[in-house]
């Protein structure tokens, strides 16, 4: 006898809905019809080329609590770029794990555009292999 309780629940985003919803920003809702069109997009590519301000905005509201209505764009970030991925999210445990990495990544990217760090953009995942790589790293001063 199968618990209904154990079967495989999945978080998806409707994009089309995202793509409509005016409250998101553009860079959001861009993201959405991109992903309607072609359905991966690497979480590095989107760190890599999103605007400084696109990601102020983030960091922002990455800093918000989680009360406040403009962290829905946060969790709404999030489960696009792990749908794209083709990770799967299927618990609220790994969804948390999910929003915390987007956050450490946001951070940073940030720190790596002020050049403080490098940022191995390829080694960006919401994957369980990300555990593995540097994902950021020192820069090294010439002596």
């Amino acid at each position: 006898m199968i618990n209904s309780n154990t079967l495989l629940r999945e978080y998806h985003i409707n994009l089309a809905e995202v793509v409509s919803c005016k409250r998101f920003t553009p860079s959001t809702r861009a993201l959405a019809a991109n992903l309607m069109d072609n359905q991966y997009h690497s979480v590095g590519v989107y760190f890599k080329t999103i605007s400084d301000e696109d990601l102020d905005y983030l960091s922002n509201i990455s800093a918000m609590s989680d009360a406040r209505p403009e962290v829905e764009e946060l969790i709404v970030l999030t489960l696009m770029l792990i749908q794209a991925e083709g990770t799967i999210c299927t618990n609220e445990n790994d969804f948390i794990n999910c929003i915390s990495s987007f956050k450490m990544m946001i951070a940073g990217t940030v720190i790596g555009r002020k050049g403080l760090i490098k940022v191995n953009y390829e080694n960006l995942s919401f994957n369980d292999d990300m555990g593995d790589k540097i994902v950021f790293e020192a820069i090294e001063e010439d002596k």
